[in-house]
Protein backbone atom coordinates (compact mmCIF):
# COMPACT_ATOMS: atom_id res chain seq x y z
CA UNK A 1 0.00 0.00 0.00
CA UNK A 2 1.39 3.54 -0.93
CA UNK A 3 0.87 6.11 1.11
CA UNK A 4 0.89 9.98 0.56
CA UNK A 5 4.17 10.49 0.16
CA UNK A 6 4.47 8.06 -2.50
CA UNK A 7 2.24 10.36 -4.50
CA UNK A 8 3.38 11.82 -7.91
CA UNK A 9 0.58 12.86 -9.87
CA UNK A 10 -2.53 15.33 -8.08
CA UNK A 11 -5.48 16.36 -9.49
CA UNK A 12 -7.22 19.14 -8.36
CA UNK A 13 -10.51 20.34 -9.95
CA UNK A 14 -10.44 24.35 -10.77
CA UNK A 15 -13.88 24.63 -9.06
CA UNK A 16 -11.46 23.77 -5.78
CA UNK A 17 -8.96 25.87 -6.75
CA UNK A 18 -11.65 28.63 -6.99
CA UNK A 19 -13.12 28.21 -3.51
CA UNK A 20 -9.65 28.05 -1.76
CA UNK A 21 -8.92 30.74 -3.84
CA UNK A 22 -12.53 33.05 -3.15
CA UNK A 23 -11.99 32.07 0.58
CA UNK A 24 -8.64 33.43 1.42
CA UNK A 25 -9.22 36.54 -0.52
CA UNK A 26 -12.56 37.13 1.48
CA UNK A 27 -10.67 36.83 4.94
CA UNK A 28 -7.74 38.90 3.37
CA UNK A 29 -9.79 41.44 2.46
CA UNK A 30 -10.68 41.69 6.50
CA UNK A 31 -6.47 41.61 7.51
CA UNK A 32 -7.06 38.08 7.92
CA UNK A 33 -5.27 34.58 7.61
CA UNK A 34 -7.52 31.63 6.87
CA UNK A 35 -7.11 28.08 5.99
CA UNK A 36 -8.39 25.91 3.66
CA UNK A 37 -8.20 21.97 3.64
CA UNK A 38 -8.13 19.46 0.30
CA UNK A 39 -9.55 16.18 0.15
CA UNK A 40 -10.30 13.49 -2.10
CA UNK A 41 -9.48 9.45 -2.73
CA UNK A 42 -5.64 8.01 -3.91
CA UNK A 43 -5.37 5.23 -5.73
CA UNK A 44 -1.99 3.72 -6.07
CA UNK A 45 0.30 6.95 -6.85
CA UNK A 46 -2.31 9.35 -7.74
CA UNK A 47 -4.36 11.73 -5.33
CA UNK A 48 -7.88 12.89 -7.08
CA UNK A 49 -8.99 16.19 -5.06
CA UNK A 50 -12.84 15.65 -4.55
CA UNK A 51 -13.28 19.28 -2.41
CA UNK A 52 -12.10 21.63 -0.93
CA UNK A 53 -12.84 22.12 2.94
CA UNK A 54 -13.65 25.69 4.87
CA UNK A 55 -13.40 24.38 8.65
CA UNK A 56 -15.01 26.73 11.03
CA UNK A 57 -12.18 28.89 11.78
CA UNK A 58 -11.34 32.15 14.39
CA UNK A 59 -9.26 34.74 12.93
CA UNK A 60 -6.77 36.59 15.48
CA UNK A 61 -4.99 39.78 14.88
CA UNK A 62 -2.78 41.58 16.89
CA UNK A 63 0.55 43.37 17.00
CA UNK A 64 2.65 40.44 16.04
CA UNK A 65 1.03 39.45 13.32
CA UNK A 66 -2.20 37.40 12.41
CA UNK A 67 -3.18 33.43 12.52
CA UNK A 68 -5.82 31.21 12.06
CA UNK A 69 -6.87 28.71 15.02
CA UNK A 70 -9.26 25.86 14.27
CA UNK A 71 -11.16 24.47 17.44
CA UNK A 72 -10.19 20.74 18.55
CA UNK A 73 -13.72 19.94 18.12
CA UNK A 74 -13.34 20.76 14.38
CA UNK A 75 -10.12 19.18 14.02
CA UNK A 76 -11.98 16.32 15.68
CA UNK A 77 -15.02 16.64 13.58
CA UNK A 78 -13.41 16.65 10.28
CA UNK A 79 -10.76 13.82 11.07
CA UNK A 80 -14.66 11.47 11.98
CA UNK A 81 -15.93 12.74 8.31
CA UNK A 82 -12.74 11.86 6.79
CA UNK A 83 -12.66 8.62 8.34
CA UNK A 84 -16.50 7.76 7.68
CA UNK A 85 -16.28 9.16 3.93
CA UNK A 86 -13.18 7.31 3.02
CA UNK A 87 -11.07 10.79 2.00
CA UNK A 88 -7.73 11.77 2.73
CA UNK A 89 -6.10 15.11 3.67
CA UNK A 90 -3.74 15.92 1.17
CA UNK A 91 -3.06 19.46 1.47
CA UNK A 92 -3.95 22.63 4.02
CA UNK A 93 -3.40 25.83 2.45
CA UNK A 94 -3.10 29.49 4.57
CA UNK A 95 -3.01 32.82 3.95
CA UNK A 96 -1.13 35.59 4.91
CA UNK A 97 -3.24 39.08 4.48
CA UNK A 98 0.01 40.99 3.31
CA UNK A 99 3.58 40.43 3.43
CA UNK A 100 4.32 36.98 4.01
CA UNK A 101 6.78 35.28 6.94
CA UNK A 102 7.12 31.95 8.36
CA UNK A 103 6.05 31.80 11.79
CA UNK A 104 6.67 29.15 14.47
CA UNK A 105 3.52 27.70 13.32
CA UNK A 106 4.60 27.99 9.63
Amino acid sequence: MTGLRDVTIVTLPRGCISTTHGHLRSVGREGNEGMALWVGVQQERHFAVTETVIPAQRHIRTNDGVCVIVAAEELHRLNVWLYKSGLKLLAQIHSHPGRAYHSTTD
